[in-house]
């Protein structure tokens, strides 16, 4: 429990130190520096987060998947298919089950920091309010479905994007044919 008031802390008083978070450089700042810390707390947590051991079964299953050869990764899989490509490659780097927590933890900061920048002006609330409303105590124990929730993030801007392109040729199209 100090650790959760340390961190609320610690968004609201670089928030303080920092001031006013105008500019595209402040709030990139703000969220570096908050995202970085998060994670790093994120990858550097025990196995066991309260009464829920989600972590320490991923990193049993990482270690397993590591020691498996590939013709018997997918015979009976415990998760999905990606998830279990996701260890066996990632096994390659290291068989040690602490590499997949702090790639994780690393990642699912850097998507939520980099879809508040991308979607609000006022990134110290959206970043409090995810840290303080349980999303955070989520991300601490649903890896597979985080990892999922992260991947549709960048999907949903990717969506944005072709969608603004899409509907600007539209209105071009609909604009020159009422020229006519």
């Amino acid at each position: 429990m100090l650790v959760w008031i340390g961190m609320f802390a610690f968004i609201v008083g670089t928030k303080l130190f920092m001031g006013t978070l105008y500019t595209e450089k402040q709030k990139k700042t703000y969220l570096i520096i908050v995202g970085f810390v998060l994670a790093i707390l994120f990858a550097l947590r025990d196995e066991n987060y309260g009464s829920v051991y989600d972590m320490r079964v991923y990193i049993a299953y990482f270690e397993q998947i590591a020691k498996t050869p590939w013709d018997k990764v997918f015979v009976e899989p415990e998760f999905e298919v990606g998830f279990v490509l996701l260890n066996k490659l990632l096994s390659y780097v290291s068989d040690n089950g602490r590499l997949l927590v702090v790639l994780y933890s690393f990642f699912s900061i850097y998507t939520i920091c980099w879809f508040i920048y991308r979607n609000t002006n006022e990134v110290f609330w959206a970043f409090l309010f995810f840290y303080s409303l349980g999303n955070m105590g989520f991300f601490l124990t649903g890896m597979r479905q985080v990892i999922a929730i992260c991947i549709c993030l960048y999907a949903i801007e990717k969506a944005k994007e072709n969608s603004s392109q899409k509907n600007r040729k539209i209105m071009k199209k609909n604009l020159k044919t009422k020229k006519l």
